[in-house]
């Protein structure tokens, strides 16, 4: 790889310098204080799971809101035109489609 060359380089540099001896010094060698006071972790209650549950439902009936005025928008802005099917094609379109 083009970087292990510049890695190594760094890496060795710092180890010569004692820098990386000191960080190591740093952070693995310190002991965490003892603490007596333990605590646990907050399990989860009915009112945690109520307030998701209420939010999901808000979103959802806003959904269908949303929903409902859009096809009403989208009905008015299109109109009352009925939709015009096509069963069988025109004379042109069968003399293009020959053609080929």
């Amino acid at each position: 790889s083009p970087y292990r060359k510049a890695l190594d380089s760094a890496l060795l540099q710092l180890k010569e310098s004692g820098k990386l001896l000191a960080l190591k010094v740093r952070w693995w060698h310190r002991s965490c204080q003892k603490n007596n006071n333990k605590r646990q972790a907050a399990s989860f209650q009915f009112e945690n799971l109520a307030v998701i549950f209420l939010l999901l439902g808000i979103m959802c009936a806003v959904a269908i809101i949303f929903a409902v005025f859009e096809q009403k928008y989208k009905k008015t802005v299109k109109g009352n035109a009925p939709e015009i099917y096509i069963t069988q094609p025109s004379p042109e379109i069968i003399s293009l489609r020959d053609r080929h």
